[in-house]
């Protein structure tokens, strides 16, 4: 299979654009962009910010510290990972979505996706699904949590919140338990598994 891979000195940037199959893009400090690629992109890098568009194929980027910002991807498994900083994330289809970081908000908007998790150590997570999410787990340690859920979305529901309000935004729960800072029920026909903690802060959900 066709490989393709750069390492880059301090404070250089590794780009790439209309290229196919799979790539690898390595770089110890460096800003990495990629655009236009047909394939698998597995991109890192130890310092830098990473931004993607017109992804299509699996994709996996890894900072230690930097942004990451992801635009038009499609491909079966999405995975983002930043030791310290921001997610941002618009219009992405894939099977899965996988978004972690240590310390920085999480915004993914126009989501397709039947698996979806999104840990973040200290920050607000903000979600708009419009199709699939049968399992949605969202964790963080500190930071609100803003969901949109499509409207047909089913699932088994736990929400806790060690500090701060529940928010149902009017969507029907069958109810369990429920609490200040926790509910636990179940949406539509209970199909898929919904799952929402934050150490502090308030979660809030609302349907498309």
């Amino acid at each position: 299979m066709l490989s393709w891979s750069r390492t880059c000195d301090e404070a250089s940037t590794i780009c790439a654009s209309i290229v196919s199959l799979t790539r690898n893009s390595n770089a110890s400090s460096a800003d990495i962009t990629a655009s236009g690629i047909t394939g698998s992109l597995d991109a890192t890098t130890g310092s830098g910010d990473v931004h993607t568009s017109d992804i299509t194929g699996s994709l996996n980027l890894d900072t230690g510290s930097g942004n990451v910002s992801v635009t038009r991807a499609k491909g079966d498994d999405l995975s983002v990972d930043t030791g310290s900083g921001d997610v941002t994330i618009d219009h992405a289809e894939g099977r899965s979505l996988k978004i972690e970081t240590g310390s920085g908000n999480a915004d993914a908007t126009a989501v397709k996706a039947d698996a979806l998790k999104i840990d973040t150590g200290s920050g607000d997570v903000t979600l708009e699904l419009l199709a699939g999410g049968g399992d949605i787990y969202v964790d963080t340690g500190s930071g609100e949590v803003n969901l949109t859920l499509p409207a047909d979305y089913g699932a088994d529901v736990v929400l806790d919140t060690g500090s701060g309000g529940i928010d149902l935004g009017g969507i029907p729960v069958t109810v369990r338990k429920i609490q200040e800072d926790h509910v636990e029920g179940r949406i539509g026909d209970g199909k898929g598994r919904l799952h929402v903690e934050t150490g502090s802060g308030g979660v809030r959900l609302k349907k498309a």
